[in-house]
């Protein structure tokens, strides 16, 4: 079985998200962006700690792609298609990309309708993991 690792790349935070099913996506953490090597570095501990140190040979990486209304590519998307590719090269782990299209905003609307937080600071805070286990869901929905 495939478990999955979901990426929403930020230039200052990451959002992570989890699949060990393959059908249901789980919000994991956010981390700080500190760039190349050092977020690389702990994007590797994290799929560690989380599917082992096998994790190569059992895990993908989903990553949001940023793409405009019309379905084209933007600025960020050159970015996250670098970290993607710098991920897939170092870490030796299956990348793949999904559009990202409004997920901010249908997982700030998440946080508040469903898990009922209304504290802009907790939302703020939950905001790019949930983003990224939307991303996941996707990712997992449309592949299922």
């Amino acid at each position: 079985m495939t478990n999955f690792l979901g990426i929403d790349y930020g230039k200052t935070r990451i959002g992570l998200a989890v699949s060990t099913s393959g059908k249901i996506a789980s919000p994991l953490k956010t981390i700080i962006n500190r760039g190349g090597i050092k977020t690389m570095i702990e994007v590797d501990e994290i799929l560690k700690s989380q599917f082992g140190q096998d994790y190569p040979r059992c895990c993908s990486v989903i990553c949001g792609l940023p793409l405009d209304a019309g379905g084209q590519e933007t600025l960020m998307s050159c970015d996250v298609r670098a970290f993607g590719a710098m991920i897939a090269k170092g870490l030796g782990v299956n990348v793949e990309f999904q559009n990202e299209y409004l997920t901010s905003h249908e997982a700030e609307q998440y946080i508040r309708n469903v898990m009922g937080v209304t504290k802009l600071d907790k939302v703020k805070e939950l905001l790019d993991s949930v983003s990224a286990k939307m991303i996941l869901q996707e990712y997992l929905d449309a592949r299922n």
